[in-house]
């Protein structure tokens, strides 16, 4: 089934840029593509596609990231007017440590810290 060549190839695409695999099985779109020849053949190769992301992957920024974005938030969510040297100071740093990050590796892509980092809710 021809059908299904641009779903595999984005899938594999998605997978090889940190997405699991249950985002496909829990969605209810992809229930044809999972059931089919193309899906059978996709399943097995997750394990190493995704072994391919982790390998590439920089968790250790992607946890740096996510902390940065949890200080980005704190006085601008509730006090800020009280606290924006304080902000400043936070702003300063930050923007200090993302430009050391861009010169060194780019923008930091889902490939490299993981889609779920843009999903995580701040606390």
């Amino acid at each position: 089934m021809k059908k299904f060549d641009i779903t595999y190839d984005y899938a594999k695409k998605q997978i090889q840029n940190g997405v699991e695999l249950n985002r496909f099985q829990n969605n209810t779109n992809f229930d044809d593509f999972l059931s089919s020849d193309y899906g059978k053949k996709f399943v097995p190769e997750y394990d190493n596609l995704r072994k391919k992301f982790i390998d590439n992957a920089d968790f250790k920024l992607r946890d740096e990231l996510i902390a940065m974005r949890s200080a980005d938030q704190m006085y601008r969510t509730s006090n800020y007017q009280d606290n924006i040297a304080k902000q400043d100071s936070i702003d300063k740093l930050h923007e200090k440590r993302l430009i050391e990050i861009f010169d060194n590796i780019g923008y930091p892509t889902d490939k490299i810290v993981d889609p779920t980092l843009w999903n995580i809710e701040l606390m």
